[in-house]
């Protein structure tokens, strides 16, 4: 095994230096196995990990090269552009994983992990990668931390995301948060029906700060319940004001986990509808499937709350995690909303077409809308058309936009082309 992991990372390395993306070696030893291995069979363990592996799936922003299984560990070689970025995502993903359940016969059993983290931003030697990886996940064991990484880059890059929650507390407080607006659009007509509200924070040292760094940093802090809140709030007021000119005009806002673990949550959503007056028809919640793990019945209880006041409930993210099928039995939803990974490359993977059809075909099945997001061409456009999808989002409509500018274009309706928009 370790020599195939040498040459692959050797390979990465060198195509990663030509393509300027960075590489990482992943390391998670499973505490558990053993037990596991003992009261089941060896071969009982080989299909837990082989779930595992197609329960990871796809990742947004980065690429799997490999992922091979030692008698008790998996090693990951992975590749992506702003790893620091992305690499903190992947691996509460993998912990997420290791939560779910695995049957084995009439059991059901957990995977209890530690995860080593080496990244090509200290050393392009793929040996030293991989025993860095392994010493940064011993490190994890002998510390109690779920994940660790070797790197010193990645030290500094974690203690500047410590600094940047200093600054968000202070941001929160000093109401320095904006929200941007992203058209969602008829494919057929090009008329903006929606839109979905992204979060935005424009720092006087750092400048722009995204969306998902920003929710994810609220979560960290305990903030998320004042940073959702000014999102709930500031969204269902400009809808109240939007929805008088425009007809249908739907908003939609994505829901973190925290949030929907709340139990107080579906009142703060009624309170704040009544609070502008807007018909609960008008308002989206988008939710992904990492939100409904969290706390299964919690969120069941909470989304059959929200869809019997009317609000529309979307599962985001359609077609990355490991259950989304079960997820339309098991939950209200109205709307699903296919991952962009499986866009990218419509026009040129006939797999990813298949994919899609499919997932068009069982929700129009099942009577619930389908939004694509990503799009950015014409051909991709073509495609959602022919199949019949009814709502699109992407770059090749509008980008994320701040308030005036979105606001301009949804009472200017009179274009029949995709119009030019830009981001500040």
């Amino acid at each position: 095994e370790i020599p195939n992991h040498e040459l692959e990372l050797k390979n990465s390395l060198l195509q990663a230096t030509k393509q300027h993306t960075e590489v990482a070696a992943i390391h998670i030893g499973f505490t558990n196995a053993r037990h596991i291995q003992s009261h089941f069979g060896y071969r009982a363990w080989d299909q837990v990990i082989a779930r595992y592996r197609e329960r990871l799936g796809r990742c947004d922003k980065i690429e799997i090269l490999t992922a091979r299984p030692t008698s008790t560990d998996l090693v990951l070689i992975v590749k992506t552009k702003l790893l620091a970025r992305h690499l903190e995502k992947l691996c509460h993903k993998l912990v997420e994983i290791g939560h779910s359940e695995f049957k084995l016969d009439d059991h059901n059993v957990h995977l209890h992990s530690y995860i080593g983290i080496a990244t090509s931003l200290d050393t392009d030697n793929a040996i030293e990668l991989l025993k860095q990886a392994s010493a940064a996940m011993v490190s994890c064991k002998d510390s109690g931390h779920k994940f660790c990484y070797h790197s010193q880059v990645f030290s500094d890059s974690l203690r500047q995301i410590n600094q940047l929650e200093s600054y968000l507390l202070r941001a929160v407080r000093n109401d320095e948060l904006m929200l941007y607006f992203q058209p969602k659009v008829s494919p057929t007509t090009h008329r903006w029906t929606g839109a979905e509200a992204l979060l935005r924070w424009r720092h006087p040292v750092l400048g722009d700060i995204s969306n998902e760094t920003l929710i994810h940093m609220a979560e960290q802090n305990g903030l998320i319940f004042e940073v959702g809140n000014f999102v709930l709030r500031s969204a269902i007021e400009k809808t109240s004001q939007w929805a008088k000119q425009v007809d249908n005009f739907k908003m939609a806002i994505n829901v973190s986990a925290v949030q929907l673990k709340n139990a107080q949550f579906a009142d703060q959503v009624r309170e704040l509808l009544n609070t502008y007056q807007l018909p609960a028809r008008y308002l989206e919640l988008e939710v992904t499937e990492s939100c409904l793990i969290a706390d299964e019945v919690v969120a069941r209880n909470t989304l059959r709350i929200l869809h019997q006041l009317g609000v529309t409930l979307s599962l985001d993210d359609f077609g990355t995690g490991y259950a989304s099928f079960s997820y339309l039995k098991k939950f209200p939803f109205d709307c699903i909303k296919i991952d962009k990974s499986f866009v990218h490359q419509l026009d040129q993977s006939e797999e990813d077409k298949e994919i899609v059809r499919s997932i068009i075909h069982v929700a129009k099945k099942l009577k619930l809308k389908v939004i694509l997001e990503g799009i950015e061409n014409q051909s991709q456009e073509d495609f959602i058309i022919s199949e019949g999808c009814e709502f699109g989002q992407g770059y090749f409509y509008g980008k994320p936009m701040p308030c005036d500018e979105f606001e301009a274009g949804l009472l200017n309706q009179n274009y029949a082309h995709p119009i030019e928009t830009k981001v500040l």
